[in-house]
């Protein structure tokens, strides 16, 4: 993979000792309201890896999650056009400088938390300490960006807050591209499975999940460690896919009880097979696709002694 970095930004960079190349995943312009979730699995899915660091601009997740500003929502002052006056004029986007920006930050923490800040910044300024404005106000103020379009005109008439709970929507992100994932799977295998039946049906779903996980790696790595009894909406991700491995099996004359075992056994070879294959970890030059074979082989012969057994 070739590593792309933004207009003056090296691809190499060292953070405390350590080297990490980083790469800018271009994506379409995203406007008011989008997923973010959607936004992940169409960008950052096909090409993450394990190990990788993901980090988004905040302003779109603030986007996605409609926390926005209109200009004609805000309605300015005397307090915000006479302490504008003395505030600083930054060429990189909005500050307070500009009456909305103050008039928002009245808005949002009061008139006299807004003038105190304005005292305690101009006292400080003097002794040469800059942005003690920003700490008083807090970042629901200093983090507001936009009504600035001299590089996007679809932003000079709104303002983007900064986003709602970021721990969150990190949490959140992994967890419903596991979903994604597991529901993906389940179609995928059941595409496999058609018109065929028996062990041969259940090869051809093993190697279902064999291409999926390895042509979508960040997806797969999301679905690891899923556990279907967490909640409802993780046990409805699998119940496609459950329910066809049980179709499959049962006419086998495999019990239940030793289906379920089954179904542990082929999702422990096949969920580390496929993270060893990830991460590049067969370093001996035989063939995986013989070793993957032979392992199913390994497996179903093992099944088979089960058939007829209680």
């Amino acid at each position: 993979m070739e590593f792309f970095a933004n207009e003056g930004k090296n691809v190499e960079i060292e953070v405390n000792g350590k080297t990490y190349l980083r790469h800018a995943i271009k994506t379409r312009f995203v406007k008011q309201g989008e997923n973010y979730i959607d936004i992940f699995k169409e960008y950052v899915s096909p090409i993450y890896e394990k190990g990788d660091i993901v980090s988004s601009s905040e302003k779109i997740i603030a986007l996605c999650q409609n926390r926005v500003v209109k200009r004609e929502d805000i309605k300015i002052g005397f307090w915000a056009k006479f302490l504008s006056k003395f505030a600083s004029h930054p060429d990189t986007g909005v500050g307070v400088g500009e009456t909305i920006k103050m008039q928002y930050a009245i808005d949002t923490v009061g008139l006299l938390k807004v003038l105190w800040a304005s005292i305690a910044s101009a006292v400080t300024k003097l002794f040469g300490k800059k942005g003690v404005f920003y700490e008083i106000v807090g970042q629901e103020v200093s983090g507001l960006d936009g009504f600035y379009d001299h590089v996007w005109k679809e932003y000079g008439d709104i303002g983007i807050k900064i986003p709602e709970n970021p721990s969150r929507v990190c949490d959140e992100i992994k967890e419903k591209l596991m979903i994604y994932g597991w529901k993906e799977l389940g179609e995928k295998a059941t595409e496999s499975a058609v018109g065929i039946a028996g062990y041969e049906a259940l090869r051809n779903m093993c190697y279902a999940f064999y291409d999926y996980a390895t042509n979508n790696k960040g997806v797969f790595a999301a679905m690891l460690w899923y556990n279907k009894f967490e909640s409802e909406e993780k046990n409805e991700a699998t119940t496609k896919l459950f329910s066809l491995l049980f179709r499959v099996l049962q006419p086998l004359n495999i019990s239940d009880n030793n289906i379920e075992h089954i179904i542990r056994t082929l999702r422990g070879f096949l969920e580390g097979f496929v993270l060893l294959v990830n991460n590049n970890a067969f370093g001996n030059p035989i063939s995986i696709k013989e070793s993957f074979d032979l392992s199913l082989d390994i497996i179903f012969n093992g099944m088979k002694s089960l058939e007829g057994v209680e």
